[in-house]
């Protein structure tokens, strides 16, 4: 009896034909991986095409023509074909409630500028006061240096006026006695 080492041999031995079955899943793995990354790419692209496209031209009647916010007139009234419409459209046919939006950021930005005008007016007076504070102590040099050059000793430096020697106090009468 004849022992053959697998694979050995250019013969079609099972390590072979393992061989082969391996690589054909891999390809075929390969080939599927493949297929659903470009499945996947062309999904994203079409979800795309449709966001850049106008908005919901199919919820519009025939014939009438949408502007960037995705509504149209009717009569006097809006009518919006999106209910995720973008308030695009200031003073046109827009989704409700972009008005309101409109003001409320008018007024965020008025408050905002008013707090840094009043933060600004602090910081103003603050240093108009730390100037006026520095002006009044370089006067006050100004005036000491002044009397100094006068002949009279600095403000600081005054002694206070000498009163009048007091008179000797009369010695004690009991010594006296003694």
């Amino acid at each position: 009896m004849e022992r053959r080492v697998l694979g050995a041999g250019g013969g079609r031995g099972p390590l072979t034909i393992a061989r082969a079955v391996t690589t054909c899943c891999l390809a075929a793995a390969l080939a599927a991986g493949g297929a659903a990354a470009f499945a996947k790419d062309a999904s994203k692209e079409a979800k795309e095409s449709k966001k850049e496209k106008a908005p919901a031209a199919s919820k519009a009647p025939p014939g009438v023509t949408l502007n960037a916010c995705g509504c149209y007139r009717k009569g006097n009234a809006c009518v919006c074909t999106d209910k995720k419409a973008k308030c695009e459209c200031p003073e046109d046919c827009e989704p409700v409630g972009c008005e309101e939006k409109r003001q409320k950021e008018i007024e965020r930005e008025i408050a905002a500028e008013t707090k840094r005008a009043e933060e600004d007016e602090k910081k103003r007076a603050a240093a108009e006061a730390a100037a006026r504070e520095k002006a009044e102590r370089e006067r006050r040099r100004a005036d000491e240096a002044q009397e100094a050059d006068d002949g009279n000793a600095p403000a600081g430096d005054k002694q206070p006026d000498e009163k009048p020697a007091k008179p000797a106090k009369p010695g004690h009468k009991d010594r006296d006695r003694k």
